[in-house]
C-alpha cells in the first residue's frame, strides 16, 4: 500500500483554508501556485492609498518638494490653496485663510530676489529711502568728476586767484622778484605758476568730488541736500546701495511685508508672508 506524503507545508491549505485568509479569492491557481512556494498578491488592510494631487500642485511639489510644502502648511497654520510661479526656485503661494507667503529655494535665492526688489524701488523711487543713508551712495561718473574739476580750477585760476596768490602757491615768489625789469621773463614766470596752479587745484578738486556731499554741501555750501540730489550730474550708486540694505536689515525685511519674518523650511528652503 502506498504511503501517503504529508505536506512540509504545516498547517497551510487545510481544515478551513488556515494560511490564505489574506490571498485574493476565487483564483483558481492559488493552491497549485502555493504549492509550488510562489507567493500571491495580497490585500493590505489599514494602508492609505498614495494622495492623488492636480497637476497644479504637483508642479508645486517638484519646485519645493512634499515635505517642504507640509512644513509650510505647519508655518503658516492653514491649508495650501494655489500659487503663482514668479522664477526658477520662486514662487508665491496662497492659503486656504487669505495669507499669502513667497517661497524661496535657499537663503542665497531669498537675497538676492529681495536685493532686485530694492535695486528697482531705488532706480523708480529712491525718496521711498532714509535720504541721510541714501546720501552714502551719492556719486558722480568719472567724466563729470572730470568736467567739474577742470572748470573749478580754471575759474579759481582765472577768477579768483590773484597773481600774488598764483606766484605764492606755485612757490614762485622769489624768482619773479628776481627777475624785475624783464617783463617778458616774469610773465613766463606767472604763466608757468597759473599752469603749475591750475593741475594742482585740478587734482584737489576731483579727489574732493568723491564725496560729492561734502564738497557741495558741507565744504563750499553750492547746494542744499534736496537741490544737489536734483543736479544732473548727480547719480546714485544703486548697485551697492541695494547690497548694503539687504546686508544691514536682511533680506526678509524686503519681502516679509507682513510680519518682516523669515521662515526656516526643510531642505534649505526658507519663506515669508507677504500680506
Amino acid at each position: 500500500m502506498a504511503r501517503r506524503i504529508r505536506s512540509i507545508r504545516a498547517g497551510k491549505g487545510r481544515g478551513m483554508g488556515k494560511g490564505y485568509k489574506n490571498l485574493i479569492p476565487k483564483d483558481p491557481k492559488v493552491h497549485s501556485e502555493s504549492a509550488m512556494g510562489r507567493k500571491q498578491p495580497q490585500r493590505i488592510v489599514g494602508v492609505p492609498e498614495p494622495p492623488k494631487y492636480t497637476s497644479e500642485q504637483q508642479e508645486l511639489i517638484e519646485m519645493f518638494d512634499a515635505e517642504t510644502l507640509r512644513q509650510a502648511e505647519k508655518e503658516a497654520g492653514s491649508t495650501i490653496t494655489g500659487f503663482r510661479k514668479e522664477q526658477d526656485g520662486v514662487a508665491y503661494i496662497e492659503f486656504e485663510d487669505g495669507s499669502e507667503y513667497m517661497i524661496f529655494d535657499d537663503y542665497d535665492t531669498a537675497e538676492k530676489f529681495a536685493t532686485d526688489r530694492v535695486y528697482d524701488d531705488l532706480e523708480n523711487e529712491p525718496e521711498m529711502f532714509t535720504q541721510s543713508w541714501l546720501e552714502n551712495f551719492i556719486t558722480i561718473s568719472d567724466t563729470d568728476r572730470r568736467i567739474i574739476a577742470q572748470e573749478e580750477s580754471d575759474n579759481l585760476v582765472d577768477n579768483v586767484y590773484d597773481d600774488n596768490d598764483i606766484l605764492d602757491r606755485a612757490g614762485q615768489v622769489n624768482e619773479y622778484d628776481a627777475a624785475e625789469g624783464d617783463d617778458e621773463k616774469q610773465e613766463k614766470i606767472l604763466d608757468d605758476a597759473r599752469e603749475y596752479v591750475r593741475e594742482d587745484e585740478y587734482d584737489r578738486i576731483h579727489d574732493e568730488l568723491s564725496d560729492p556731499i561734502n564738497y557741495f554741501i558741507d565744504e563750499h555750501g553750492y547746494y542744499k541736500r534736496e537741490e544737489l540730489l536734483k543736479q544732473p550730474f548727480i547719480s546714485i550708486d544703486i548697485d551697492n546701495a541695494a547690497k548694503d540694505a539687504v546686508a544691514t536689515d536682511g533680506w526678509a525685511h524686503f519681502i516679509a511685508t507682513y510680519d518682516g519674518e523669515e521662515r526656516d523650511l526643510p531642505n534649505g528652503k526658507v519663506m515669508a508672508r507677504t500680506n
